[in-house]
């Protein structure tokens, strides 16, 4: 009985984790709602601080080593090449940027890659 608990409560706390990272990306949506170029930087620095968990050196790869990190988790090409202008438009503010694509590509690749993380390693996104 103690272990079906001790597991049902560490099922409950992961759940609940995840679904904290998954509003952190709404809240950043709403604190940038009139800054695409910000909202995307924040997505990105999301993103590399969840992929911090797949690669070290995750905070500072950039191109075709991002992308394989990204890769890492199991997701689309489409998402994958979604998330891959994120870099881009955060430095060109006036590049086109569709918020409710982005929004959805990166809860598709943090709901997969909070699946494949450890409990222990939850404190950290």
């Amino acid at each position: 009985c103690f272990c079906a608990y001790h597991l049902y409560q560490r099922a409950k706390h992961r759940r609940l984790w995840r679904m904290r990272v998954l509003a952190e990306v709404q809240l950043l949506s709403d604190r940038h709602a009139h800054d695409d170029a910000a909202y995307a930087a924040s997505l990105h620095q999301l993103l590399r601080r969840a992929a911090w968990r797949y690669a070290a050196d995750a905070h500072h790869v950039q191109g075709a080593s991002w992308r394989r990190v990204l890769a890492q988790v199991p997701i689309d090409a489409g998402t994958l090449d979604t998330l891959m202008t994120l870099e881009a438009r955060m430095y060109q503010p006036h590049a086109g940027f569709d918020r409710l694509a982005m929004e959805a590509a990166v809860h598709r690749w943090l709901q997969m890659a909070l699946r494949r993380m450890k409990l222990a390693e939850t404190g950290h996104v």
